[in-house]
């Protein structure tokens, strides 16, 4: 009985020493195209193989005999096709039914691998234009009619060939032209001096403006003293508010009134500020300028003096509480709570195990997953010594999810049908699969035991 390969084997550029080809009397049970036997009838002798239309002969001598030694063949590399080929023991060629010639495996006519080719012209000059050797230019223009000049007055003074254009210092600036270079400096006058400038007012003034210290009213002008003073630390106090009463009127339950970035108040009662709940204590930051008297709950910062009861919707002040019967515990020092899994606080349950029973499982290699597991899976795993059975039905990959934590894994796979053994490709995935590819749909039975 044969060996049977579910799978293609490669032997990886190794030969096959001493095999005989498959023998049959007669054209086999097609298996698809490429297969290959010997023909032993008596009127053949001779290797066939399907092309998948029918069986072709790989080579055909006369009587089953060899001229002088050589057996002939041909390849069909660029693509040559024929219904058909007689040896001639005269020329020792392949003649084609096409007419196409073959000598030794080679094709000896040239129709087909000749190349026409065009020898190009051997110091051939490119010029700009015409033809012939040597460069043609286009001559440059030798002269102009004429070119417009204007200023910021919008003037339009048109330049004609010849001219000459002057450029003529304001007030306070100079021009200078380089005799000989084409080159006009234009700059200040020698009595203007750097980084000083004269404003004219009510009064012609030099020198550093000095202005009052403490401004009288909102469009003076304030001075460097004053501005250091008024926004140092950026808060400017305003006095208390009453959030029940909104008073002063700060948010949007009435007419709000004018603040400026900067501003702060402190709760003096209870109640809400733009819909946010404010306690005694509480301190309200405007963050900018708002003179229209409107404004929203972002245009402040609120620091909050109280804080609430955490909730599952909100952030605040909680507290951990123990669940006995869940193994979970928790203990404090100096603030900070430590919780853990405790077994001794647990009820014992008292009742017969059950294959369904679920377990926590963390899984390892630093994965840092907590999955659920069963006692069945468990048995699986350790039980009869870490082996698994599964089946596949049909297809060429069957997947098997053996469980077993290890790729250190015999695999053997046999027929459902024979229960013979047989051979296929065995990939270990994973630690808890593996996958068996088959070249044709089978039906398969897996036997997985692990040894590491």
């Amino acid at each position: 009985m044969a060996i049977k390969f579910l799978d293609n084997l490669s032997l990886q550029g190794n030969q096959i020493e001493n095999v005989i080809l498959d023998v049959q009397t007669s054209n086999p049970a097609s298996l698809g195209e490429g297969q290959i036997f010997y023909n032993s009838g008596s009127t053949e002798k001779t290797i066939k193989f399907r092309n998948n239309l029918a069986y072709k002969g790989v080579v055909y001598l006369p009587d089953g005999g060899a001229v002088d030694g050589i057996i002939p063949m041909i390849s069909n590399k660029y693509g040559l096709k024929a219904s058909g080929a007689v040896f001639s023991a005269d020329t020792n060629l392949i003649v084609m039914d096409t007419g196409l010639e073959v000598k030794n495996g080679f094709y000896t006519g040239t129709d087909l691998f000749d190349v026409a080719e065009s020898a190009g012209t051997a110091g051939m000059l490119l010029s700009s234009k015409g033809s012939g050797a040597g460069v043609s230019w286009i001559d440059a223009p030798v002269s102009y009619t004429k070119w417009n000049l204007t200023a910021d007055n919008g003037g339009i003074t048109a330049i004609t060939d010849g001219a000459t254009v002057e450029v003529v210092g304001g007030n306070s600036i100079t021009t200078k032209v380089t005799a000989g270079e084409g080159i006009v400096t234009v700059g200040l006058d020698a009595f203007v001096k750097a980084n000083t400038l004269e404003v004219a007012l009510t009064s012609l003034f030099k020198g550093q403006l000095t202005i009052p210290e403490v401004p009288a009213s909102k469009t003076d002008a304030a001075s460097k003293g004053y501005v250091d003073q008024v926004t140092a630390g950026g808060l400017i106090y305003q006095g208390g508010y009453n959030a029940s009463s909104n008073t002063p009127v700060l948010d949007s339950r009435g007419s709000q009134i004018a603040v400026e970035k900067g501003w702060t108040y402190t709760v003096t009662a209870d109640g809400t500020f733009y819909g946010e709940t404010v306690r005694i204590g509480d301190v309200l930051i405007s963050e900018v300028d708002n003179t229209a008297g409107t404004g929203v709950l972002t245009d402040w910062t609120t620091v909050q003096n109280n804080i609430d009861l955490a909730s599952a919707s909100q952030v605040g002040i909680g507290n951990v509480k123990e669940l006995k019967d869940s193994g979970i515990s928790v203990a404090y020092s100096a603030g900070t709570a430590s919780v853990g899994f405790s077994i001794n606080t647990m009820t014992a349950d008292g009742t017969a195990l059950d294959g369904k029973d679920e377990f926590a499982l963390y899984k390892g290699t630093g994965e840092g997953l907590q999955v659920k597991t069963t006692l069945e899976d468990i048995k699986t795993f350790a039980g009869g010594g870490g082996g698994f059975v599964g089946t596949s039905e049909s297809g060429t990959t069957h997947t098997f999810n053996h469980l077993l934590g290890s790729q250190d894994v015999m695999v053997q796979i046999f027929d459902t049908t024979s229960f013979e053994t047989v051979y296929a490709s065995v990939d270990r995935t994973t630690v808890n699969q593996v996958v068996v590819t088959t070249a044709k749909s089978a039906a398969i039975k897996c036997l997985i035991q692990k040894i590491g």
